[in-house]
């Protein structure tokens, strides 16, 4: 199946947000749109077909990158599995 742009995106903002590593609360205690470009530039490199172990790889670099703390693959799991899973629906 062949996921769009806007729907790839849609699904990695959800996510994210859900994943909130530094308890900011978007949309409650810090602005709706906080992990935005994080979510962007994670959907960017996403493909139907990737591996979860790809997925998480790629959110722990961006968040290493966006923040300057060090995030590991297995920090990312949580939100790695439910993007993959709905990539690959």
């Amino acid at each position: 199946m062949q996921h769009s742009k806007e729907v790839i995106e849609s699904h990695v903002k959800v996510a994210i947000d859900k994943f909130d590593p530094y308890v900011l609360l978007p949309g409650q205690d810090a602005p709706l749109n906080e992990y935005d470009g994080e979510s962007r530039r994670i959907a960017e490199k996403l493909y139907v077909g990737i591996s979860k172990e790809k997925v998480e790889e790629i959110i722990a670099e961006e968040f290493t990158r966006s923040f300057g703390s060090t995030f590991t693959k297995e920090d990312c799991s949580s939100p790695a599995l439910e993007i993959y899973e709905n990539l690959n629906k």
